[in-house]
């Protein structure tokens, strides 16, 4: 189909049939398509003439695997075709944020994208994460929340006389950490947290 001539017959009797007697012609696959050689065109019959044959092919949509990294099996897809987007895996501690391309799991992967070679893909997972708030020496109860999320602290009832809420800390009676001095009685800043951890009210004198 390229024009690459294959094999030349040179003076072959009038009425006999040509005999191709070279190495079967080839197709370059496409990532659409293989090609297995068919015949010829036109059909070889008996000289009556100088004639030209040109091969022909049979095209094969080509195939391709999808492989996840963890639980759902390998799915085989069709060029151009899609893949169907399995169940949510699980795992203990984790909660599942995604399909993604790579293994950092920066791209996530879009499954209305139709199939042109080989894919893998990677779970995303979070870690979840238990916060414990403590205010005014007591337990203000619990946050269930994942890794890189905001928290937000409950609101503490009692606040101690002549007192009001600063914060935050992370160490029992450590360093202020969350939250600015400049915060008003009540206000509740947002915390990330990466891992369990358990938080403890500070209080600054009031000013009026």
């Amino acid at each position: 189909e390229d024009g690459t001539v294959l094999e030349t017959d040179n003076n072959v009797p009038y009425g006999e049939t040509p005999s191709y007697n070279g190495a079967t012609p080839t197709k370059a696959a496409t990532a659409q398509y293989t090609y297995t050689h068919k015949g010829w065109t036109p059909e070889v019959t008996s000289v009556t003439g100088n004639a030209t044959y040109t091969a022909t092919f049979t095209e094969t949509i080509n195939q391709y695997q999808v492989t996840f990294n963890t639980a759902p099996a390998t799915q085989t897809i069709e060029y151009g075709s899609k893949v169907s987007e399995p169940s949510a895996p699980t795992a203990d501690g984790y909660e599942f944020a995604g399909w993604y391309k790579d293994a950092g799991c920066t791209e996530k992967y879009d499954f209305d994208t139709p199939v042109t070679g080989n894919v893998t893909l990677y779970a995303k997972w979070l870690k979840i994460v238990n916060v414990t708030w403590v205010g005014n020496g007591l337990s203000k109860g619990s946050t269930t929340s994942v890794e890189g999320n905001p928290v937000t602290p409950p609101e503490v009832n009692p606040i101690p006389c002549g007192a009001v809420l600063a914060g935050w800390t992370d160490a029992e009676n450590g360093n202020y950490v969350h939250g600015t001095s400049a915060l008003h009685e009540g206000a509740q800043p947002s915390i990330v947290v990466a891992e369990d951890k358990t938080f403890y009210a500070v209080f600054a004198d009031y000013e009026n």
